[in-house]
Protein backbone atom coordinates (compact mmCIF):
# COMPACT_ATOMS: atom_id res chain seq x y z
CA UNK A 1 0.00 0.00 0.00
CA UNK A 2 1.12 3.60 -0.71
CA UNK A 3 2.23 6.18 2.24
CA UNK A 4 -0.50 8.58 1.45
CA UNK A 5 -0.98 11.53 4.15
CA UNK A 6 -4.06 13.35 2.56
CA UNK A 7 -6.64 11.92 0.73
CA UNK A 8 -8.88 14.56 -1.42
CA UNK A 9 -12.42 13.13 -2.08
CA UNK A 10 -14.54 15.37 -4.51
CA UNK A 11 -18.32 14.95 -3.90
CA UNK A 12 -21.17 16.22 -5.96
CA UNK A 13 -24.19 14.87 -3.96
CA UNK A 14 -25.51 12.44 -6.78
CA UNK A 15 -26.92 8.98 -5.65
CA UNK A 16 -23.40 7.17 -6.49
CA UNK A 17 -21.69 9.28 -3.96
CA UNK A 18 -22.24 7.19 -0.58
CA UNK A 19 -21.23 3.94 -2.59
CA UNK A 20 -17.87 5.48 -3.34
CA UNK A 21 -17.62 7.05 -0.07
CA UNK A 22 -17.73 3.93 1.33
CA UNK A 23 -14.70 2.44 -0.25
CA UNK A 24 -12.94 5.95 0.92
CA UNK A 25 -13.58 4.88 4.46
CA UNK A 26 -11.71 2.19 3.64
CA UNK A 27 -9.24 3.37 2.04
CA UNK A 28 -8.48 6.32 4.93
CA UNK A 29 -8.74 3.53 7.71
CA UNK A 30 -5.65 1.60 5.99
CA UNK A 31 -3.44 4.07 5.15
CA UNK A 32 -4.49 6.31 8.13
CA UNK A 33 -4.41 9.56 6.06
CA UNK A 34 -6.29 12.33 6.84
CA UNK A 35 -9.31 13.49 4.51
CA UNK A 36 -10.69 16.13 2.63
CA UNK A 37 -14.53 16.37 1.41
CA UNK A 38 -14.64 19.21 -1.39
CA UNK A 39 -17.70 19.76 -2.97
CA UNK A 40 -17.25 22.21 -5.92
CA UNK A 41 -19.78 24.76 -7.26
CA UNK A 42 -18.56 25.70 -10.91
CA UNK A 43 -19.75 28.61 -12.94
CA UNK A 44 -20.59 30.78 -9.86
CA UNK A 45 -22.33 33.24 -9.99
CA UNK A 46 -24.03 32.11 -13.38
CA UNK A 47 -24.39 28.46 -13.24
CA UNK A 48 -26.36 27.58 -9.86
CA UNK A 49 -28.83 24.18 -9.32
CA UNK A 50 -32.13 25.46 -9.11
CA UNK A 51 -32.88 23.51 -6.11
CA UNK A 52 -29.65 25.53 -4.89
CA UNK A 53 -30.84 29.43 -6.08
CA UNK A 54 -30.25 31.59 -2.68
CA UNK A 55 -33.73 32.96 -1.10
CA UNK A 56 -34.01 36.53 -2.03
CA UNK A 57 -33.24 37.96 1.41
CA UNK A 58 -29.65 36.30 1.49
CA UNK A 59 -26.59 36.21 -0.14
CA UNK A 60 -25.98 33.90 -2.58
CA UNK A 61 -22.43 33.24 -1.73
CA UNK A 62 -23.43 32.92 2.04
CA UNK A 63 -26.37 30.99 1.15
CA UNK A 64 -24.70 28.50 -0.95
CA UNK A 65 -21.36 28.09 1.19
CA UNK A 66 -23.53 27.50 4.23
CA UNK A 67 -25.48 24.67 2.36
CA UNK A 68 -23.07 23.47 1.05
CA UNK A 69 -20.82 22.88 4.67
CA UNK A 70 -24.26 21.26 5.81
CA UNK A 71 -24.84 18.99 3.23
CA UNK A 72 -20.97 17.91 3.50
CA UNK A 73 -21.12 17.32 7.50
CA UNK A 74 -24.60 15.17 6.81
CA UNK A 75 -22.37 12.69 4.07
CA UNK A 76 -19.80 13.20 6.70
CA UNK A 77 -21.69 11.50 9.02
CA UNK A 78 -23.40 8.53 7.06
CA UNK A 79 -19.58 7.85 6.14
CA UNK A 80 -18.43 7.84 9.43
CA UNK A 81 -15.71 10.49 8.39
CA UNK A 82 -16.24 12.76 11.80
CA UNK A 83 -13.30 13.95 11.62
CA UNK A 84 -13.45 14.70 7.95
CA UNK A 85 -11.82 18.36 6.81
CA UNK A 86 -14.95 19.61 4.14
CA UNK A 87 -14.10 22.65 2.00
CA UNK A 88 -16.98 24.46 -0.44
CA UNK A 89 -15.21 25.92 -3.21
CA UNK A 90 -17.52 28.33 -5.11
CA UNK A 91 -15.59 28.89 -8.76
CA UNK A 92 -15.94 30.75 -11.72
CA UNK A 93 -14.27 27.79 -13.72
CA UNK A 94 -14.98 23.99 -14.47
CA UNK A 95 -14.94 21.50 -11.33
CA UNK A 96 -12.01 19.95 -12.79
CA UNK A 97 -9.87 22.49 -12.34
CA UNK A 98 -10.75 23.46 -8.88
CA UNK A 99 -10.29 20.22 -8.36
CA UNK A 100 -6.84 20.57 -9.27
CA UNK A 101 -6.02 23.16 -8.02
CA UNK A 102 -7.00 22.58 -4.48
CA UNK A 103 -5.12 19.06 -4.76
CA UNK A 104 -2.33 21.15 -5.42
CA UNK A 105 -2.50 23.83 -2.65
CA UNK A 106 -3.48 21.90 -0.05
CA UNK A 107 -0.61 19.28 -0.40
CA UNK A 108 -2.81 16.67 -1.71
CA UNK A 109 -1.51 12.82 -2.56
CA UNK A 110 -4.41 11.05 -3.68
CA UNK A 111 -7.68 12.17 -5.28
CA UNK A 112 -10.42 10.06 -5.21
CA UNK A 113 -13.23 10.01 -7.44
CA UNK A 114 -16.27 8.09 -8.33
CA UNK A 115 -16.85 6.83 -11.86
CA UNK A 116 -19.92 8.20 -13.41
CA UNK A 117 -20.00 7.75 -17.50
CA UNK A 118 -21.76 5.46 -19.11
CA UNK A 119 -20.79 3.60 -22.59
CA UNK A 120 -17.75 2.32 -24.01
CA UNK A 121 -14.23 4.72 -26.42
CA UNK A 122 -13.22 7.30 -25.10
CA UNK A 123 -12.04 7.81 -21.29
CA UNK A 124 -14.49 10.03 -20.55
CA UNK A 125 -17.37 7.87 -21.94
CA UNK A 126 -16.17 5.91 -19.45
CA UNK A 127 -15.26 7.34 -15.94
CA UNK A 128 -17.29 11.07 -16.67
CA UNK A 129 -15.63 14.00 -18.18
CA UNK A 130 -14.66 15.63 -15.01
CA UNK A 131 -13.22 12.76 -13.71
CA UNK A 132 -11.15 12.10 -16.84
CA UNK A 133 -10.38 15.70 -16.72
CA UNK A 134 -8.35 15.54 -13.42
CA UNK A 135 -7.13 11.94 -14.32
CA UNK A 136 -5.50 13.87 -17.34
CA UNK A 137 -4.67 17.04 -15.04
CA UNK A 138 -3.22 15.66 -11.70
CA UNK A 139 0.19 15.81 -10.64
CA UNK A 140 -0.76 13.30 -7.72
CA UNK A 141 -2.45 9.98 -8.05
CA UNK A 142 -5.84 9.35 -8.84
CA UNK A 143 -8.13 6.50 -8.01
CA UNK A 144 -11.20 6.31 -10.01
CA UNK A 145 -14.15 3.51 -8.22
CA UNK A 146 -17.07 2.23 -10.31
CA UNK A 147 -19.80 2.27 -7.96
CA UNK A 148 -21.70 -0.09 -9.14
CA UNK A 149 -18.72 -2.69 -9.27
Amino acid sequence: MYDYRHILFPVDFSSQVEKVGSQVVKLVRDTKARITLLHVIAGFPEDIPNDWIAPENQPPREYLTNRCHKELRQLAEKLGLEDAALECVLTEHSTRSAVLEFAHEHQVDLIVMGAHGRGHGRLGALIGSTTAGVVGGAKQDVLVIRPDA
